[in-house]
């Protein structure tokens, strides 16, 4: 594969990831304060609320967002103009008709979640704007390539977030109705400064192109019900362990979530530059070298993802004592369960992402709702029987499915995927899992020492892993020279 790209693809998701590391810190410093200084029932209502506001915020999104970063990769500034006001004011009628809905219909549908959600329906819609004009906005900024100053964006909105509950605490304790002002505040500040990031042509309204619209539609409308389709299957758990069991339930599956959900948020970093680049590559009719960026990407991430799946097992009840206090240590199997889940969704997304980018944006929303249907049916039998663990094997399930049928239709449009190449850290994370849970080992120094067992195996037989070592050895040697002779 092109040495360059590969250059450049590195370089681009260290600059989201170092955004999205100090964004996921100061997340998980709120979440710390959160879990220690609430009640488990207030911190269940608070995660049932975001359930329905990100429901919102995907109903009134049409597909739009990742149509915009497919439509602003060229150069054409009259065009991205066209497209990204088109889409604004699209946005902006689904909102009201979103908003005005759901305070007619909202008092009769959330008590079947929890009776104490009808509290707060006045504030849900108004985090819902916000939020939705939010993520446009750093969509425009990943398909203007701009990764800079979308990861500066983040880390200013998550460290605002971390000193609002903060100031909250000190002054009155916290609240639902408290969390739900930093809501609003973070992200009503983080669009203003995005409103400042963004090119200045993009600001000088354009006029309303039908024809536009139409092209813009015909994209998005498959993307749209993969993202329905994807928050049901990202977010029926949740839902169903709050109609079958409680608020505490609620908040035990939330914890158990939150790390694997940070993985995600760092896996987004390399997604941000790898579907501009794949669509670049499919766009000018490079089948091989898309082909290669994909399995590249494959070894790549696994390898990353697997450690983490191992060091998950190893120190499960340490990590979720350490981060999340003593009393959800009940949360960590599933945590760890959680975060080897994450790894065949990682897997699953970056061969949805490359059908999107290959002109197959239906595929990823009839996988999505077979596997839906899958998590459904398999949650609604567990859940009863193994309370919130019924909804983690459920999950398990569903995305190790998932990637069956991604490589099903990869391999029937004719991109072949290296299966083996990117199964090798999988297996030998789950082998030395399997075999410190059969053996019962409890000594640090020994987990420490598979851990350089696993790492050692990823060096001698995945030549990826050698290039991202040496990539990163070369990538800090010249940053440390630049400071030296600044």
């Amino acid at each position: 594969m092109n040495n360059k790209l590969i250059t450049n693809l590195l370089k681009g998701s260290i600059s989201t990831s170092v955004g999205q590391i100090s964004t996921i810190g100061f997340h998980f410093l709120s979440i710390m304060l959160m879990t220690r200084y609430m009640p488990k029932e207030d911190f269940g209502i608070y995660l049932l609320i975001l359930l329905v506001v990100h429901a919102l915020k995907i109903l009134s999104g049409l597909g739009l967002d990742l149509t915009l970063v497919k439509f602003v990769v060229n150069d054409d500034i009259a065009e991205n103009n066209k497209t990204f006001w088109v889409i604004v004011l699209v946005r902006f009628a689904q909102l009201m008709l979103i908003s005005i809905l759901f305070y007619s219909l909202g008092k009769y549908l959330l008590p079947h979640l929890d009776q104490r959600l009808n509290d707060y329906i006045i504030y849900i819609p108004l985090i819902v704007i916000l939020m939705s004009y939010r993520e446009l906005f750093f969509f425009l900024l990943q398909g203007l390539r701009q990764f800079k100053r979308y990861a500066v964006i983040q880390v200013l909105s998550a460290f605002t977030k971390f000193l609002l509950i903060t100031a909250f605490l000190l002054w009155s304790g916290l609240s639902v109705t408290r969390l739900l002002y930093v809501e609003i505040l973070t992200y009503f500040l983080s669009v203003i400064v995005q409103l400042v990031f963004i090119p200045r042509y993009f600001l000088k309204f354009s006029h309303w192109d039908s024809q536009m619209f139409n092209a813009l539609l015909k994209f998005g409308i498959p993307l749209y019900l993969n993202n329905i389709l994807t928050y049901a299957r990202e977010r029926i758990s949740m839902i169903l362990i709050a109609a079958f069991l409680n608020p505490v339930s609620v908040a035990y599956f939330g914890v158990a979530q939150k790390l694997p959900e940070a993985f995600a948020r760092m896996f987004k970093s390399f997604i941000i530059v790898y579907f501009p680049n794949l669509s670049k590559f499919f766009s000018e009719g490079k089948t091989r070298e898309a082909r290669d960026l994909l399995n590249y990407s494959l070894i790549l991430s696994t390898t990353v993802i697997s450690a983490l799946v191992l060091i998950s097992f190893l120190f499960k009840e340490e990590i979720v004592v350490l981060i999340f206090s003593e009393q959800y240590r009940d949360a960590a199997t599933a945590f760890s369960i959680l975060v080897l889940s994450f790894c065949f969704f990682a897997v699953s997304s970056l061969m949805g992402y490359s059908l999107v980018s290959a002109g197959y944006p239906a595929v990823p929303a009839k996988v999505n709702s077979v596997i839906t249907l899958l998590n459904f049916g398999l949650s609604v039998v567990l859940i009863p029987k193994y309370q919130y663990m019924g909804a983690v094997y459920a999950i398990l399930m569903m995305n190790v499915s998932s990637l069956i049928f991604y490589s099903y239709y990869l391999k029937k449009i004719g991109i072949r995927v290296d299966q083996l190449q990117y199964f090798k850290p999988i297996f030998a994370a789950v082998v030395i899992s399997a075999g410190v849970y059969i053996f019962s080992v409890e000594s640090i120094l020994l987990k420490i020492l598979l851990i350089a067992v696993f790492t050692a195996f990823c060096w001698l037989y995945i030549n990826e892993f050698r290039k991202m070592v040496d990539f990163g050895v070369k990538y800090v040697q010249k940053r440390a020279e630049r400071k030296k002779f600044a």
